[in-house]
Formats: structure tokens, C-alpha cells, sequence
């Protein structure tokens, strides 16, 4: 019986190319090939505001806190979806705030979020459940009517198209996963996106904003990987 193996590596020399080139360079966290990364994936979906994290949870961590989710408040997601998901929201010392899907799509129910709002909602997350986009649009509309956050948890629909666009560039927050069963994937990472020029950066490193040099092999050998995937220009190869 022919063994059809659930995954390959058909571009390992390339990825182990630029692995090496990294650690060779000596510049093993930040610099000049994290930023080629996030200009690259940046291209990609649209978005010019990106930042790149370890994995997807600390990325829907940080992207709850820029949005002011803090203990005692509520942020309305759904069960159906990742652990993470609701993990980063308890991370928080909020409260998940379980929606409805539908039937149909098994995406949130827009109609169920609207019941489900209260005065300590400080945020909605929304999961694209397998790579289909949900209503971002109207979930987008619902959350500046409340002047409360949305957050679009994309890390199963990379490339997803929503209107021709890209998903997430609805959220004031869209963040990604590259975990091994995504899209495009690697030890893990998950990159996140703002659509507000002031939130990217602020974070990142502590606020220090010098180059980091021999700090953290984890930080860069996990995000150069899914670079072997992009051209300079921004397209996959």
C-alpha cells in the first residue's frame, strides 16, 4: 500500500539556507531579517502595520491590551475556535463572552453579538472558522456603533478574501498564526497587524527601539522559516 504522507518538506535546504543565515550573522533577534519578514507578510494581506510575535496567543494578548481590555471586562468571541482564542482573553483577566454561531456557516452570529453586549464589553474577537470568512463587515459596524475593539483572529484564513480584500483589515487588530497546521507554517510565530499607526511599536521590545544583537535565538530562528516563502517583492514564490 503507497504510505501518502500527511506533510513534506519539499524546500528544506533553502529553509535550512536561511536558518543559517541567520545565526551566521550574528544578528539573531530584530534586525534587518524580522523586518524583512514583516514587510514581506506585510505586502501580502494588504497591511502596512505589522508586528511579529513568538505565537498567535501573545499576539491576541498584546492586541487585547493596546485595546484596553483589562480585568472585570468582558470580550465577546465564541467557543467554536481555538483554545488561544479565549486563553488570551482569560490571560487578561476578562471574562469570554460566549456567541452563537450559525448554523450555516458556524461563524459568529452578528445578531447574537448584538444581544450579548454589555457596559463591561470592551472588545469582540472574531475566528474565521477554517479559512471562511465570517461578517467581518458587519461586526466591524457593530463595534464602532458601540466604540468598543475588534479584533479579527485570522490564523486559519491567511489569503482568505473577504470583498477582495484580504480579511482583517476591517479590526482595529487582525493577528495571524504560523503554528505547523496553518497556511504557512514554521516552530510556531504569529505576526499581528493594527490598522492605527500609533499601536504597532509601542510594545514592542519594552519600547526600546535600538537593534537587539545575540539576545534571543528563539525570536528569529521561529519567524525567518516562513520567509523562504516570500519574494522580495512581497509575493510567494
Amino acid at each position: 500500500m503507497k504510505q501518502i504522507p500527511l506533510f513534506g518538506v519539499p524546500r528544506l535546504p533553502e529553509m535550512e539556507a536561511a536558518a543559517l543565515e541567520v545565526l551566521r550573522s550574528g544578528q539573531i533577534a530584530s534586525g534587518k531579517y524580522v523586518q524583512m519578514f514583516e514587510q514581506g507578510i506585510g505586502n501580502l494581506v494588504g497591511q502596512s502595520h505589522v508586528v511579529s510575535t513568538h505565537d498567535m496567543t501573545s499576539a491576541l494578548f498584546l492586541a487585547l491590551h493596546l485595546a484596553g481590555v483589562r480585568s472585570g471586562d468582558e470580550v465577546l468571541t465564541t467557543a467554536f475556535s481555538c483554545m488561544s482564542t479565549n486563553s488570551a482573553i482569560a490571560h487578561c483577566g476578562a471574562v469570554p463572552v460566549w456567541v452563537d454561531v450559525c448554523p450555516s456557516s458556524v461563524e459568529m452570529d452578528v445578531a447574537d453579538a448584538a444581544r450579548k453586549l454589555s457596559d463591561k464589553t470592551k472588545a469582540v474577537v472574531m475566528y474565521h472558522v477554517a479559512g471562511y470568512p465570517g461578517p467581518a463587515r458587519e461586526m466591524a459596524e457593530l463595534c464602532k456603533a458601540r466604540g468598543i475593539a475588534f479584533i479579527e483572529d485570522c490564523n486559519n484564513a491567511l489569503f482568505a478574501l473577504q470583498d477582495g480584500a484580504h480579511v482583517g483589515g476591517l479590526a482595529d487588530f487582525s493577528i495571524y498564526s504560523f503554528y505547523p497546521n496553518r497556511q504557512i507554517n514554521c516552530i510556531d510565530g504569529g505576526p499581528w497587524f493594527a490598522n492605527r499607526r500609533r499601536w504597532p511599536r509601542r510594545h514592542v521590545n519594552s519600547g526600546v527601539s535600538a537593534l537587539t544583537a545575540r539576545y534571543s535565538v528563539q525570536r528569529t530562528a521561529k519567524l525567518i522559516l516562513p520567509r523562504t516563502f516570500l519574494r522580495s517583492d512581497g509575493r510567494t514564490r
